[in-house]
């Protein structure tokens, strides 16, 4: 815990005993709710005043956080997404600071862009998803060896639920997932490589629904 002696807001001095965690910052302009970067949190009545931006009304409730398990999971920045290009993958929080950033590759070796239509050959199809870290499934020794014979899952994977808007195209392409691998590519899936750990870890501590933004601008064939 520590004390704010500082007007974050209006950058105004001023002095007072009420603690704050580390995530919030507080002033005299509104004494009675914490301000969380994306949103307001009043202690009183022990929710947020303001929905959540990360979309948490696909999860069903929008003035959660950290799906009502503090205990295990945080969410420091109120924040987070991601965003592939054909060439990266980047995580941000709400600042849109970069937290991490690493190649992504998606569907077979020689496939790009034009291609996002073939079942099982094609990249994951552009546009705008969502993941909830509670379906986050992450295997070690046996376990993963016995799923990785059905594929290069790496060490772990997530759905990715398309949003409505989201052009999945009429041959059957559904079924999509972030995850890691060791061989580059998948079935139309985002492969993360090794970088799986460090991505899944964020995730992890996300706290709700992540956004995940698809748009080709920078494909790199590999």
């Amino acid at each position: 815990m520590l004390t704010v002696n500082q007007e974050v807001s209006q950058g105004e001095a001023y002095s007072t005993s009420r603690p704050v965690s580390w995530s919030v910052e507080t002033g005299p302009r509104y004494p009675q709710v914490s301000y969380y970067r994306a949103r307001y949190y009043d202690p009183v009545a022990g929710r947020f005043v303001g929905e959540d931006p990360t979309w948490q009304a696909l999860a069903g409730n929008l003035y959660l956080y950290v799906q009502n398990d503090p205990t295990n999971a945080i969410d420091p920045s109120g924040l987070t997404s991601i965003f592939y290009d054909g060439k990266d993958i980047r995580v941000f929080d709400n600042s849109n600071r970069l937290l991490l950033k690493c190649r992504g590759t998606s569907g077979r070796p020689g496939r790009g862009p034009a291609d996002q239509g073939l079942h099982f050959q094609g990249p994951l199809p552009k546009g705008t998803y969502w993941i909830d870290p509670s379906e986050i499934s992450c295997v070690t020794g046996f376990r993963k060896w016995l799923r990785n014979l059905t594929g290069d899952w790496g060490n772990c994977r997530v759905v990715l639920h398309p949003f409505p808007s989201t052009n999945t195209y009429d041959r059957g392409r559904e079924g999509f997932f972030l995850h890691g691998g060791v061989t580059p590519g998948s079935a139309g899936c985002l492969d993360s490589g090794d970088c799986d750990t460090n991505i899944f870890k964020i995730l992890g501590g996300s706290g709700g629904p992540v956004r995940v933004d698809v748009n080709y601008t920078q494909f790199q064939p590999f």
